[in-house]
């Protein structure tokens, strides 16, 4: 078929759908059958118009909708190559720039394009305006011609107008080459409304396709040459600008691309690209830009990681290749792409949704997916462009593809020094589409588990069955040897906990079971100085935020710090005791009590005990104070009374007795030896020695007889011992028989000297007038 001029070819072209091609007809209505058949969506046409100039490479891309000689109209313009066909005289069909582009556009289903070089089918994806329109003028180069129901039904055609091309005329509105806003555009469609496109747009929502939830910007992240969209809607004022920006930099995100291009691609990547003789930059930057029809700007800067998919021959010599227009592929680029912030690291844009982040050329919109990058592989989809044909070896394959450049993406980025806390923002959970998840998303997470690429909290590097998360608590309190060292799993770095939790999906490990199951002793043993109060004080405020039964089944086993530099727990030692806070002491003459027993008491460091969060769980857990009862107790334990002075052996019982007296300690089933003066100046055990008629006790309590006469014994005098001597003798009470002895009036000024008031309960505590008690119980007719 050749012609001599454009409208001729159109002539053509009509002429052999009417007459003489049959072939070319069946084609035709084939193809054309199949855009019906798969229901292309009516708010994909703007995408498909940018896809299809960026293969024509264009640089920008223009839709507005004005009116046109009084009728409101829809026209889409790009700067790409004007439009051929090797069927126009002059034009060679063998050169390189000669395309069939008319008989393309009309030969629905049947591109012209060559797969190896560009993405789009401008016949399929043109048919879709049709949806709103049934006359649509192309305007390119030398070509002038239109799809117009009226003049096809009038003329009587039995061919479907959509295919069947008429000439037209350019006039003044809809001539190129034409210059707006500075750009010379060469391309134009122009789509009049019709009574369904103008109903739309009345309703406000023919401007819908060409909205930010169907024209993404992320979309120019993976176009070879569209920098520019412009949008204008002269009907409702709306209107969007994006552009795109590869511009050079010279600032701290440059400065990590140039680190991250020493090791991405990998090898076997760059094995793959030399073959191919590829010249793209594996790693580029993207500024993107929108300006919104409310004045406002949004803009955003994405890196964008590129590797090579060589097509493997069985998918080569298989027939749905070729079926989907794939044969005599060789290479096909896939991107991995990911938004970085302020500071050039890279950031999570829609972290806990699902969403669209699988592209191929464009986004696939049923494609849901929870992931916070983005990818880009040729996958074959069907016409409406929203989700990919599972059942295709290309797409599993070409998966395995998008697979390696993830492999690749994050080697390199666990190794960045400026990067390798974002690592989290390339591993997905795998939520959402079956297809994505199994084929893409699951071996991720097995490169990630046999690799070494998750950091632990020291910062080196290490895989992820060798480490495990644990609590802020022990986090701050213990570094990674000293939780290893206690036999645990080293903890993982903060940054890298969702990593954990994503693909192993285990809880942390907890203060509690941590100092309960493993052995952290040594490791709290061997602080020092510098990071003991530190590290303590982490540990005690972990656990004041457990339960009391956890605070308790905790401290019991370790995590108490003694002041000699042991921790034990509660059930390794008999008491435990917060020290001392003020104790006057300086009276004693022998020894001093608080120095003599603190290597024998299990005393809380001082230092540490004077910590708010330490104090206030020992304090909750029973670990009392050492008190000066409890001090001299455990003091009168391990001294030799013999060795004590007069002075100190009083002072002793008066400081046991006013503890008692205060409620802070109590005589317990082992009290210490602790012996009495006596009148005669002997020394006695309790047990042995009376209170004396001297003392002139008062009783006030009435409610109990006896209790009253063995609180004191003011008729138990000489005269008594005297009358009741022969029962003395037979109760075998010799030391009454020949004598009481009397505790010493003077051995009591000590008492009185530290404010005590009442000495007598104490005393008999201890046993005084004991003998009194025991045979009054048994002798009935005891005279008093």
């Amino acid at each position: 078929m050749d012609a001599s001029n454009p409208d001729e070819l159109v002539r053509s072209i009509r002429e052999q759908y009417l007459t003489d091609s049959p072939d070319l007809v069946r084609t035709s209505l084939h193809g054309h059958s199949n855009v019906v058949q798969m229901n292309f969506a009516s708010t994909y046409f703007p995408l498909e118009f940018i896809q299809n100039a960026d293969d024509e490479g264009a640089s920008a891309v223009r839709f507005q909708i004005r009116k046109i000689n009084g009728d409101w109209c829809l026209e889409i313009l790009n700067d790409g190559r004007e439009f051929t066909d090797s069927a126009l005289a002059g034009q060679d069909g063998g050169s390189g720039d000669i395309k069939d582009d008319v008989t393309g556009l009309c030969a629905a289903g049947v591109s012209p394009k060559h797969p190896r070089d560009h993405i789009g089918f401008i016949g399929v994806g043109f048919k879709s305006i049709f949806e709103i329109s049934q006359s649509v003028e192309v305007h390119s180069g030398q070509f002038h011609f239109s799809f117009d129901r009226e003049r096809a039904e009038e003329h009587g055609d039995e061919i479907p107008w959509r295919v069947v091309p008429w000439s037209c005329k350019p006039t003044e509105e809809t001539e190129v080459p034409t210059k707006i806003d500075g750009t010379r555009y060469t391309t134009r469609f122009v789509v009049r409304l019709d009574e369904r496109g103008q109903k739309l747009l009345s309703d406000d929502e023919l401007f819908e396709p060409l909205r930010s939830e169907n024209i993404d910007r992320r979309v120019f992240l993976f176009l070879k040459d569209v920098r520019e969209l412009s949008i204008d809607d002269d009907y409702s004022d709306n209107s969007r600008r994006i552009s795109r920006t590869d511009a050079v930099r010279d600032d701290g995100l440059a400065s990590s691309v140039e680190k991250a291009r020493q090791g991405f691609p990998s090898s076997k990547q760059q094995i793959i690209r030399n073959k191919a003789d590829a010249q793209f930059d594996p790693i580029e930057i993207v500024e993107l830009e929108e300006a919104l029809a409310d004045g406002t700007t949004e803009a955003d800067t994405w890196v964008l990681f590129k590797h090579l998919w060589e097509v493997p021959d069985s998918i080569q010599d298989d027939p749905k290749t070729e079926q989907y227009m794939r044969a005599g592929v060789d290479y096909r680029e896939v991107f991995i792409a990911c938004i970085v912030d302020e500071d050039g690291g890279f950031a999570r844009p829609e972290s806990g949704t699902l969403h669209t982040g699988v592209f191929s050329y464009l986004p696939l919109k049923e494609l849901e997916t929870d992931f916070d990058f983005l990818v880009h592989a040729d996958f074959l989809t069907p016409a409406d462009r929203q989700t990919i044909k599972q059942e295709l070896p290309w797409n599993r394959e070409i998966a395995q593809g998008v697979v390696e450049c993830a492999k690749d993406v994050l080697d390199v980025v666990a190794g960045h020094d400026d990067w390798w806390t974002d690592l989290g923002v390339f591993v997905p959970e795998g939520r959402g589409d079956t297809f994505v998840t199994t084929e893409i998303v699951d071996k991720i997470h097995e490169h990630v588990e046999i690799s070494e690429l998750v950091r632990d909290q020291a910062g080196q590097r290490i895989k992820l069955g060798d480490c495990q998360v644990v609590d802020e608590h022990i986090r701050e309190a213990f570094d990674a040897d000293q939780v290893e060292e206690a036999g645990a799993a080293r903890p993982i770095h903060e940054e890298h906990e969702d990593i954990y939790r994503t693909i192993k999906g285990r809880n942390s490990l907890g203060l509690h079971d941590f100092l309960q199951n493993h052995e952290v002793t040594t490791p709290l043993e061997e602080l020092t100085d510098n990071t003991r109060t530190d590290a303590f004080e982490k540990i005690y405020n972990g656990l004041s935020t457990k339960s009391s039964w956890k605070q308790s089944k905790t401290l019991s086993s370790t995590g108490i710090p003694l002041e000699d530099g042991r921790v034990v727990g509660t059930d390794d030692v008999e008491q435990v005791y917060l020290p001392p806070a003020e104790l006057d002491l300086g009276e004693f003459e022998t020894a001093s009590p608080l120095q003599e027993v603190r290597s024998s008491l299990s005393i809380v460091d001082s230092d540490l005990a004077k910590q708010e969060a330490i104090r206030s769980v020992l304090d909750g857990n029973d670990v009392e104070e050492l008190t000066e009862g409890a001090l001299i107790e455990e003091w009168l334990h391990t001294v030799n009374w013999g060795s004590l002075s007069t002075n100190d052996r009083h002072l002793a019982a008066a400081i046991l007795c006013r503890a008692f007296t205060d409620g802070e300690w109590e005589v317990g089933e082992d009290p210490p030896a602790l012996r009495l003066q006596t009148e005669d100046g002997s020394w006695l055990s309790p047990s042995g020695v009376l209170l004396g008629e001297a003392y002139a006790p008062t009783v006030t309590d009435d409610s109990d007889a006896s209790s009253q006469d063995l609180q004191a014994a003011p008729w138990f005098t000489t005269d008594t011992v005297t009358e009741n001597r022969g029962i003395f003798a037979e109760a075998g009470a010799e030391a009454l028989r020949t004598g009481p002895r009397y505790v010493s009036k003077a051995y009591l000024e000590t008492f009185d000297e530290l404010d005590v008031d009442d000495w007598r309960p104490f005393l008999r505590k201890l046993g005084v007038d004991s003998i009194v008690k025991e045979l009054i119980s048994h002798i009935p007719d005891f005279k008093h």
